[in-house]
């Protein structure tokens, strides 16, 4: 079986009530207005959900302490794309990530974590190094730098 990569659905995309694609562009907030529906399709999508357990309280109104209800609090998505690809293949082809640790790493990382990884993994082409001028002058910060002065 040969596969069409132009036929891949990746990004965010308008269509019409027929399934046509309309031409959007993404940067613009407002939709072209003959699209019905907007369609996102991202297969990097790495997300983390939080729930609030709760007692879970019958039908006939009493309490079971044996069995939890939850309430969902929060989701956090993170989203890997244009060119993303190239630094987390790389840290998985390290040996150092597995490609599940190395999507955690990348979409949990702060800008200053990010160019840091970018910089190791792409051999000095993209990013900037640890402790860097630039590195300093980073505003953000992550569970991964907090706190790092060198």
């Amino acid at each position: 079986m040969k596969i069409d990569k132009a036929k891949l659905n990746i990004g965010i995309w308008c269509e019409d009530d027929d399934g046509n694609r309309i031409k959007h562009n993404p940067d613009m907030a407002e939709f072209p207005s003959e699209a019905t529906t907007v369609h996102i399709s991202w297969p990097l999508e790495v997300r983390e959900e939080v729930y609030k357990l709760n007692d879970y309280v019958g039908k006939d109104g009493v309490t079971r302490k044996y069995y939890k209800g939850s309430d969902r609090l929060m989701t956090f998505t993170s989203f890997i794309g244009s060119g993303n690809e190239d630094v987390i293949m790389a840290m998985v082809n390290s040996g150092d990530y597995t490609l599940s640790e190395a999507l955690a790493v990348w979409a949990n990382a702060c800008e200053r974590c990010m160019n840091v990884l970018a910089y190791k993994y792409l051999n000095g082409t993209d990013g900037y190094e640890e402790y860097s001028e630039e590195w300093k002058r980073c505003p953000t910060e992550c569970d991964f730098c907090k706190g790092e002065t060198e």
